[in-house]
């Protein structure tokens, strides 16, 4: 896993989160960190309402667009905004 040094420094400041315990991660607890940062995307998203997304919302963003790269996720396109397993049936 490579995240950038904004990325890093986000997952230490909201996680407590260093490089080693980043590269140590199995797919569940990647799987619950990625949720825990779509509901940081979500909060964000909502305190911006129909302003710019702060500099914690815009990290989310990419965090949670990495993550679920990671871990497989890929967008359906026929339901905006979903996301489901690869390889599983639909």
């Amino acid at each position: 896993m490579e995240f950038t040094d904004a990325q890093l420094k986000f997952l230490n400041k909201e996680f407590g989160l260093n490089d080693t315990a980043i590269s140590q991660m199995d797919d569940a607890y990647l799987g619950d960190l990625y949720e825990n940062i779509c509901d940081i995307e979500i909060a964000e998203t909502l305190l911006a309402d129909d302003e710019a997304l702060s500099e914690r919302g815009e990290i989310a963003v990419t965090l949670v667009n990495d993550i679920a790269e990671i871990l497989g996720y890929v967008r359906d396109d026929d339901k905006e905004q979903e996301y489901e397993q690869k390889d599983e049936p639909a």
